[in-house]
């Protein structure tokens, strides 16, 4: 569950100019989701993506030839050097140097299974970056199912000289044998100079139980450049990405034959309204507001429906007959599910932008979600 509107790539993009070629170490790259997401962020980047993984190097290769700043590393990352025994899960994005422990396979029925394993050479960090002579890290992002703070003790000297912040998965029930915990993790970076700036995301399991998380921490010196400009350059950079959105329609031929493109947004919350000077000055033709906590139309006949940014908010399942050039979706925390969302307008020919990149790949592979039932006025 996300908590905040923005991810830890915002918070990255607040301490370093997008415009910088930033270098990246993403330890568990997985198929290069994430090292994609940063290198959005940050476009003329680097990152190194280190992934041991058999199942998943082909799909990371795959993405690295899309995306050229993303560099594949097929290594293991621990504390020390030598050669491991990596367990392959039935879900690959589960797969681990450690062993599933018995709450991790009651949690996760059947995706923690091990179905085979395999000998892995293993690095760290700090005696790669030595030998590949990479002198400058700035971010790390560290997912390595329960493993995380051997990856950290084997990176102490980057730490100390001049990686600015570090996404790292934190596990509060150990669903690895031997995982390392949220406050064994805090407790390294204290040590190490570094702060707890934010748990972007957690998940629950069972009855509510909070089972692992996601967390920046921020060097000393980087939590001193977090201020009041923080929240000025988020909603800048919000702002660039709708324009963007709004741009890729308006400079691609629509096909509704207006003289304008039609477009919806996805969104009837905060997003949407802070970017309201932004949408009304494009060249764009915005015929509705779509959300899902609209009116049906049963109720909305007997009353006018309400409005945002001078159009109709109406429900999601009228996109339909819209004569729509794109619908373009209008929250950033929420991106994710609301592309999984729409994908039955996208099965039904209408085309859906996502500013923020939840387009991607990795997204796309999400449960699609089906398509609402229409009365017979929606359907028309």
């Amino acid at each position: 569950m996300r908590l905040h509107e923005h991810d830890c790539y915002d918070v990255f993009a607040w301490l370093m100019d997008p415009s910088a070629p930033a270098v990246g170490i993403d330890v568990g790259a997985h198929y290069g989701e994430k090292s994609e997401r940063f290198l959005r962020k940050f476009p003329r980047g680097t990152v190194y993506a280190f992934e041991p993984s058999p199942t998943a190097l082909e799909p990371l290769r795959e993405r690295a030839a899309r995306v050229p700043g993303i560099r594949p590393v097929e290594l293991a990352v621990g504390e020390r050097s030598g050669e491991v025994e990596l367990n392959l899960t039935a879900d690959s994005m589960c797969s681990s140097v450690l062993p599933p422990s018995k709450a991790g396979l009651r949690t996760y029925p059947g995706r923690l299974d091990v179905q085979s394993r395999a000998k892995v050479p293993m690095v760290s960090l700090d005696e790669w970056t030595r030998h590949e002579r990479i002198h400058r890290v700035d971010f790390l992002k560290i997912d390595v199912q329960g493993l995380e703070l051997a990856v950290l003790r084997g990176a102490s000297r980057l730490l100390r000289e001049g990686v600015i912040a570090v996404n790292c998965e934190a596990q509060l029930v150990p669903e690895y044998e031997g995982a390392s915990l949220f406050r064994d993790i805090d407790r390294f970076f204290a040590d190490t100079g570094f702060t707890l700036y934010q748990i972007h995301e957690v998940w629950t399991v069972g009855e509510g139980q909070t089972s692992y998380l996601d967390a920046v921490w921020l060097s000393t010196q980087a939590r001193g450049w977090i201020g009041h400009d923080a929240n000025r350059a988020f909603e800048q950079g919000q702002r660039e990405a709708m324009l963007a959105a709004l741009r890729e329609v308006a400079t691609q031929p629509g096909h509704t034959g207006h003289a304008r493109p039609r477009i919806a947004l996805y969104g009837a919350g905060q997003h949407t309204q802070r970017l309201a000077s932004t949408i009304e000055s494009s060249e764009v033709e915005l015929i509705a507001v779509l959300d899902d906590r609209a009116p049906g139309d049963s109720a909305a006949r007997k009353s006018e429906p309400q409005r945002m940014l001078g159009v109709p908010i109406l429900p999601a399942a009228r996109a339909t007959n819209l004569q729509l050039d794109a619908v373009i979706l209008s929250s950033q925390g929420f991106e994710q599910q609301m592309w999984a969302a729409t994908r039955w307008m996208r099965d039904a020919g209408i085309r859906v932008i996502a500013p923020y990149g939840s387009d991607s790949a990795d997204s796309a592979r999400a449960s699609p979600v089906p398509a609402p039932e229409m009365s017979g006025a929606a359907a028309a």
